[in-house]
């Protein structure tokens, strides 16, 4: 009979430790204490019978868990680290993931099938000796529960949002039978960890991906290099990491391709975050959708299977309004120029606020070259 792994439990909560106990104490050899300085020793010392894992609580009275699980991975790096914890903060969760390197992070109180299915999967990390060979879905979960905890206590909207755009994500995924789902599927959902600290005056730019000033335009483009951040530190996250990095803005070049090294996954979720922006923008499902077509950078099935999921038939056509329609959020079907031939705005353009006050300035002055206007 094969030997059980060993998992090492740390809690300053003696009640605690007896339910972690007896939640894993069939399938593993589990060994307790609420003392940072003996778990560590434990470690050090375990010699020709090391711990898989090590469990340890976020907030103790002495020592901090992040801290304890940065100095287990100095004296056994290949142990997987496991953090419990009853809340977590913005800076909480950004170090756990950036300095204790985590596996995952559990909420308490946390279910016993939820840590049992934890502690095997990060086990199989221990015995592989890396996060590839582990079943991402089982390795991602508490990771990917814990921080979206984290962003609905700065930013609940935004985390309305990610859940909004993995439901597209599942639902177009399945149209499209796209192979491994479930990286796009959370890569829809994290995208937006970059923004746990944002302002909340900033939220709304995020959503609509339109800022309003230079500052907002900073941010957004920071975005997603923050979330390809935090998820480098989270070795089962690391093709969704891949995803994030090759988005763009949605509001940016809506002409130009994503680079040609972009993975298929990176080019579905582009388009379901530009239509998402779109629909918040104020635009109709079908406009959004004729949006999306005349941006021809997105592939005619993907733009169906976006229309199947709305519940649609094909786009609409583009159709022609007078200046005075023109509103913020309509998207242009076509040039735009002034009577001397200066042009104002380009097709597939979405018109912002300083968009539609230079259309109406030069209209009210030189006039434009057309006396109607093209949107999707």
């Amino acid at each position: 009979m094969p030997v059980q792994p060993r998992v090492l439990c740390l809690d300053d909560d003696p009640r605690v430790l007896e339910e972690l106990e007896r939640a894993l104490c069939t399938d593993f050899r589990v060994v307790a204490t609420t003392d940072p300085e003996v778990a560590l020793r434990m470690l050090a010392e375990a010699g020709d019978d090391p711990f898989a894992v090590f469990i340890a609580d976020m907030q103790m009275p002495v020592i901090d868990g992040v801290e304890v699980l940065q100095r287990a991975g100095a004296v056994s790096p290949s142990t997987t680290r496991v953090l419990l914890a009853d809340d977590i903060d913005v800076a909480d969760a950004m170090a756990a993931i950036n300095q204790g390197h985590v596996f995952q992070l559990l909420l308490k109180p946390c279910p016993a099938d939820e840590l049992r299915a934890t502690v095997a999967a990060a086990t199989a990390q221990h015995r592989e000796g890396g996060a590839d060979k582990v079943p991402a879905g089982a390795a991602a979960a508490g990771t990917v529960e814990a921080l979206l905890a984290t962003l609905a206590q700065a930013q609940p909207a935004l985390v309305e949002r990610a859940h909004r755009m993995r439901g597209i994500a599942e639902k177009v995924c399945a149209v499209l039978e796209f192979p491994d789902a479930w990286q796009v599927e959370l890569a829809a959902e994290l995208t937006a960890v970059g923004a746990v600290t944002l302002p909340a005056a900033a939220v709304e730019a995020v959503i609509t991906g339109i800022p309003r000033n230079d500052a907002e335009a900073r941010t957004l483009d920071a975005l997603l290099d923050r979330a390809a951040a935090v998820l480098a530190h989270v070795p089962a996250l690391a093709p969704v990491r891949v995803i994030v990095r090759h988005q763009v803005r949605t509001d940016r070049d809506p002409f130009q391709p994503l680079p040609a090294e972009a993975p298929q996954a990176a080019l579905v979720l582009q388009a379901i975050r530009e239509y998402d922006a779109l629909i918040h923008r104020g635009s109709d499902v079908r406009t959004a959708l004729a949006t999306l077509t005349a941006r021809k950078t997105h592939a005619p099935a993907l733009i169906a299977a976006l229309a199947g999921y709305a519940g649609v038939g094909s786009a609409q056509e583009a159709r022609e309004i007078s200046v005075d329609e023109l509103e913020v959020g309509d998207t242009l079907a076509g040039d735009v120029y002034s009577a001397t031939g200066l042009q104002l705005a380009a097709r597939g353009e979405v018109v912002t606020e300083a968009v539609l006050a230079r259309i109406h300035d030069f209209h009210d002055s030189t006039g434009l070259l057309s006396r109607h206007l093209l949107v999707a």
